[in-house]
């Protein structure tokens, strides 16, 4: 059997001759860091990175991707000032700023979604897709799940053709087929 070695290969590095963006289309990201510190559960343990990854996110975005601070929105639950507004991250809220961050999109538009939190599983009873049986859940700071289903209800449908979306999750139990 052949073996490969990375001297062999011809990959290039796409970052090292990085271009701006070609699309003319807005761009806009929604950034989900949840580390579950304010709440207790033996279910979810508190989280350290979550909301320090999202903002290192955001800092690559601006600085190397020229995104601005106005097409970045940020919903982290380290900081309690947050708490009553609707940045705060529980599924509802979660819901709302997908349904703001695709609203009006249109061809052309380039969209980034990322989450750092818990996600689970749960058995699935809407749907027969899931070649499992279960589906993929986020997991709010409120411990309430967004079932993989109703994101791409919410986050993917809405788009139109030649819209682009970036989803990145830093869990393991999200499935790229959902």
């Amino acid at each position: 059997m052949p073996q490969f070695k990375p001297s062999r290969l011809n990959v290039s590095n796409p970052f090292l001759n990085w271009q701006p963006f070609p699309w003319e289309g807005r761009r806009k990201a929604l950034l989900i860091g949840i580390s579950y510190q304010l709440h207790v559960s033996t279910k979810y343990p508190e989280l350290i990175g979550p909301p320090k990854d999202v903002r290192k996110i955001r800092k690559l975005l601006m600085d190397q991707y020229s995104f601005r601070d106005d097409q970045i929105v940020m919903m982290t639950d380290d900081d309690p000032t947050m708490l009553t507004t609707d940045l705060w991250p529980t599924r509802e809220n979660i819901v709302k700023q997908i349904q703001v961050l695709v609203k009006g999109a249109k061809a052309n538009d380039f969209f980034i979604f990322h989450y750092s939190g818990h996600c689970g599983q749960q058995e699935a009873t809407d749907d027969l897709n899931e070649v499992d049986g279960k589906d993929e859940v986020l997991i709010g700071c409120d411990f309430l799940g967004l079932v993989d289903d109703d994101i791409h209800k919410e986050l993917v449908s809405p788009l139109p053709r030649r819209s682009r979306l970036t989803v990145r999750s830093s869990s393991r139990s999200l499935s790229r087929r959902d």
